[in-house]
């Protein structure tokens, strides 16, 4: 049984309920690693004992797995970085990122040229590989160089733990929440946070931004993670989803 599926521009990944992964479309920079037709599993060159996917991201024309154990995989384009394995080689079979051997990869989402990781026992570091010439890598305006390996965003404050991460063709929302402190007091009001290329609106209003009123003209883009001030209290609007398209992007949320 099919429990997920992740698109890319011209083909998809399947990952079935026992692990296996499967995938279909074009195959020109081996995105789909010689098994485009759906008929055969991908293989996962790792030696663990559990070495069954436990989630898939595609990207323009990348590919992404991780197993249970939170050991990565990429394949397909190489190119600006985006496989986080060094260099911009294609690659036609997966290949595991050794630079993040020492941490567990619980999501990914990949963008048109990027990709993006979350690791940590508490889901909250973010780590980004790739094209940077919007600042989709969210590591500030002073830096806008690919990045080759994946490297660790600092975390603005207010961020918590990532519940969502979901990537554009050049832009990235990730969805956000604050733990309970030691005495089960918190907030159970999700942040959402934007980045990356913004000039067709796709990144929404900051809290800058909306301060300036509705005939500011959106930035070209955002090099850093910023929160949308249309989800931010005391807005009646509590997000619990978040969605990417080439440019644009939508928030579900409810009234309270």
């Amino acid at each position: 049984r099919v429990v997920r599926i992740a698109a890319g521009w011209r083909h998809c990944l399947l990952l079935t309920q026992v692990g296996l992964l499967f995938s279909l479309g074009d195959d020109e920079y081996g995105q789909c690693a010689g098994s485009g037709n759906g008929e055969a599993p991908l293989k996962l060159p790792t030696a663990a004992v559990d070495a069954s996917a436990a989630g898939v991201a595609a990207g323009a024309c990348h590919s992404v797995a991780w197993t249970h154990a939170g050991a990565v995989f990429t394949w397909g384009h190489g190119g600006s970085g985006r496989l986080g394995l060094s260099g911009s080689k294609h690659r036609r079979l997966p290949a595991h990122i050794e630079s993040l051997t020492d941490e567990c990869v619980l999501q990914a989402s990949c963008g048109a040229n990027f990709t993006f990781f979350v690791t940590g026992s508490d889901s909250s570091q973010l780590w980004a590989c790739g094209g940077n010439q919007y600042g989709q890598l969210g590591l500030g305006s002073d830096d806008l160089g690919t990045r080759e390996f994946p490297t660790r965003l600092q975390q603005p404050q207010g961020w918590g733990q990532v519940v969502a991460i979901e990537c554009g063709a050049s832009h990235t929302l990730c969805l956000t929440q604050l733990p309970m402190d030691a005495t089960g007091r918190g907030t159970k009001r999700s942040t959402v946070w934007a980045w990356g290329s913004a000039a067709a609106g796709q990144c929404g209003r900051s809290p800058s931004e909306a301060s300036l009123g509705e005939a500011q003209a959106p930035p070209q883009r955002r090099c850093a993670p910023e929160p949308l001030a249309d989800f931010l209290a005391p807005s009646p609007y509590w997000p619990v989803a978040v969605a990417a398209g080439r440019s644009h992007s939508a928030v579900l949320a409810y009234l309270s």
